[in-house]
């Protein structure tokens, strides 16, 4: 890029910060200029209308943060069902206790009767061979398959042969 491409793209940034900041400029004026709006509306205003606009306000703002209370403690009494239940509480649907409650009993029959399909539909699999065995092996003897019997038995082999 040449000398002038530099230019152009220097003088498009320079513009575009000039816009930025008028348009700050405006925001503020508008900003300034709706707060004199209501100033004048309030002034014609008697002191009854002010409190009924006041009272109007904090009725709204009571009703937004009784909406939010319901929203959470209905939020809260679905995660209580599913935890008692132990289903997945976005699955569980309904407003009250009971609707949640048969929600969830409805879908744990929905997986218990898919469960007893999959089971009828699966061949059953052999039992898996226990670990450790090699062709022609048995489990007699000292050969266990728990981890931890296997530990103490090596554990106390080594303290036989050392002591």
């Amino acid at each position: 890029m040449g000398d002038a491409g530099k230019a152009a793209i220097q003088k498009e940034r320079e513009l575009r910060a000039d816009l930025a900041r008028q348009l700050a400029e405006a925001k503020g004026l508008r900003e300034q200029a709706e707060a004199k709006v209501k100033e004048f509306e309030d002034r014609d205003k008697t002191d009854q209308q002010r409190l009924t606009d006041e009272v109007e306000t904090l009725r709204k703002s009571l009703a937004d943060k009784d909406a939010e209370i319901t929203k959470a403690q209905h939020a809260s009494l679905r995660a209580e069902v599913a935890a008692d239940k132990r289903v997945p509480a976005s699955r569980l649907h309904g407003n009250t206790r009971e609707e949640l409650e048969a929600d969830a009993d409805a879908y744990l029959a929905e997986v218990a009767e898919a469960a007893a399909r999959d089971t009828k539909k699966t061949p059953t699999k052999p039992p898996t061979p226990s670990t450790g065995l090699k062709s022609g092996a048995s489990t007699t003897g000292d050969q266990s398959t728990d981890p931890k019997e296997r530990a103490a038995n090596a554990l106390r082999s080594m303290r036989q042969a050392g002591g």
